[in-house]
């Protein structure tokens, strides 16, 4: 994220760049009623900007065209079927000349009310000037005055509070739902002594919801609800003054890194000692940056340029109904031409922009993925030798293990490092298997931590020798697991997403054969050689297979 956007631009080049857009439903019972008063204002703020008085075309509400010299040039587009209403505005910057803002809005209808959309570029002629991404103003005025949707939820100009039960039922079912197209940003309040001004928030979540309106959901987590979440989520979650922007789709197979996050420290030490303030900016300018590459808003809201198009082609389809000579219709064709040859150009220009923009990324995130798998590479050799340390330690004191599988979560996370690694599934399976042996399950990972995972890693023959040897003395064997091809048949059983990737349960770890799932024990994995780690999916029973 950063909070200004340069642009390195030669001599005279003309740059288009899309800053941010919107999509958002307006619940509304009486919905041509409601239609008609956010059109009228937005045909207010339209005679605002312009300067002067707008053709009557306009204010009817009809296609129209404002383009005197001197004032601000606006354009609309009506359609009635289906009833569709478009705008944009060309803005003149007052600070720099050869820079300017294109608005476009857009109103249409579905079943439950009015969908209102915007598109902000910024156009700027050579050397180019440093600003900070916003939305524009009449999306936050029309939610004042109306219920507004995001996804589907409710969405208001301040910050949804998070504190209850019912809240963070709420908060899972938005994080995981399959149709979310827009971030949620996290904000979880601190367990520093309360500040009666933003009690324990380091960051000013209400306006960083108007802020980035109609872009991204902004919650405001409470301290219980946080740590309740955090049961949840585990490490993809948010806790003590952090800040964290959940991704779409979100799975609880993701890792850590999926979904950013920013610590308080992090937030304390952001800028070189800016603190929060320059966060907040930081974050509003990330959240408007990933609304601006949103292609797929296109669909809900078709660019201004298409609906012209479409309102100029029905004008002179009407026209030639009514008799116009054939002159008339040729002048209608030839400025519907000049029109879209502009439109072109402008449309080309943004795409080479948004190529520019996107080979940075590309170049960024191939330099901060350079970073982090050389600390990555550092943090495994630094683990390697913890490791070795901790073996010697736990040879000289017998383990103890839990009662009951439904701790094995805590006992991971307290024995198993990052070398095993027990996804909320395998988890999810334990918890609810019937499995009577229990002390084998932990006795089985702590010799796939001390066992096969170092033989994995290193391919000693003395450490391979070292596992058979603990294979045989615990009645395990090794062999393919029931994936391929078939494993297609049982849905998602045998795969996962890891990493970014679609990977399967390729192996697994066979106990007893029975098929009493008291008796019974399989554990289900792949090895991960980037993390050098085992991926577990499934213990301690059977997964299906045309068996079962």
């Amino acid at each position: 994220m950063t909070q200004v956007q340069r642009w390195k631009t030669d001599g005279n080049q003309r740059r288009v760049e899309r800053i941010s857009q919107s999509t958002i439903e307006i619940v509304a019972a009486d919905i041509p009623t409601a239609f008609e008063e956010i059109r009228t204002s937005l045909i207010d703020w339209l005679s605002r900007k312009a300067g002067a008085k707008l053709p009557d075309a306009i204010l009817d509400g009809k296609t129209g065209d404002f383009n005197t010299i001197g004032f601000q040039r606006v354009e609309t587009a009506a359609l009635t079927d289906p009833l569709y209403w478009a705008a944009r505005q060309d803005d003149q910057d007052r600070d720099f000349p050869r820079r300017s803002w294109i608005t476009e809005a857009a109103l249409s209808t579905n079943e439950r009310g009015v969908v209102l959309g915007h598109r902000l570029h910024c156009v700027t002629l050579g050397e180019a000037a440093p600003f900070s991404r916003s939305i524009p103003r009449f999306m936050r005025d029309v939610g004042r005055r109306f219920e507004t949707r995001l996804d589907g939820r409710e969405i208001e100009l301040t910050a949804k509070r998070v504190t209850t039960p019912e809240d963070i039922e709420w908060l899972f079912a938005l994080l995981t739902s399959s149709s979310r197209r827009h971030p949620v940003i996290g904000i979880a309040q601190s367990y520093r002594p309360i500040d009666t001004e933003n009690d324990g928030y380091l960051v000013d979540a209400d306006a960083l919801a108007a802020a980035v309106f109609g872009t991204a959901h902004v919650c405001m987590i409470g301290r219980d609800a946080s740590e309740e979440l955090t049961s949840i989520l585990g490490e993809l979650s948010v806790r003590n003054g952090g800040v964290r922007s959940w991704r779409h789709p979100l799975s609880l197979e993701d890792t850590r890194f999926s979904h950013p996050l920013s610590t308080a420290k992090m937030i304390d030490d952001w800028g070189q000692g800016a603190g929060a303030k320059r966060f907040e900016r930081e974050v509003i300018d990330w959240s408007l940056r990933y609304s601006a590459g949103r292609r797929d808003a296109d669909n809900a809201i078709p660019p201004f340029s298409e609906v012209r198009h479409i309102a100029a082609q029905r004008e002179r389809q009407a026209a030639k109904a009514d008799g116009r000579t054939d002159q008339e219709l040729l002048e209608l064709a030839l400025d519907e031409n000049e029109r879209l040859a502009k439109e072109m150009q402008t449309a080309r220009e943004e795409h080479s922009q948004m190529l520019d923009l996107a080979e940075e990324d590309v170049q960024r995130i191939h330099s901060e993925r350079d970073d982090a798998l050389s600390e990555q590479n550092r943090l495994l050799a630094r683990l390697k030798h913890v490791e070795s340390a901790l073996a010697s330690q736990r040879a000289a004191s017998p383990e103890k293990f839990p009662d009951d599988l439904a701790d094995l979560k805590q006992w991971a996370a307290d024995n198993l490092g990052d070398s095993v690694v027990l996804l909320p599934r395998a988890l999810n399976a334990a918890k609810k298997s019937p499995f009577e042996d229990v002390e084998y399950v932990f006795q089985v990972l702590l010799a796939i931590r001390d066992g096969y995972a170092p033989m994995r890693r290193s391919g000693d023959s003395d450490l391979k020798n070292s596992w058979d040897d603990k294979m045989r003395e615990l009645g395990l064997t090794l062999t393919p697991s029931f994936a391929g091809a078939g494993a297609g048949e049982f849905g998602d059983e045998y795969r996962t997403m890891w990493a970014g990737r679609n990977r399967e349960f390729d192996m697994h770890f066979k106990g007893c054969s029975s098929r009493d799932p008291r008796y019974g024990f399989r554990c289900y994995f792949f090895w991960d050689d980037e993390k050098e780690c085992v991926v577990i999916g499934a213990i301690p029973g059977h997964l299906t297979t045309r068996a079962s």
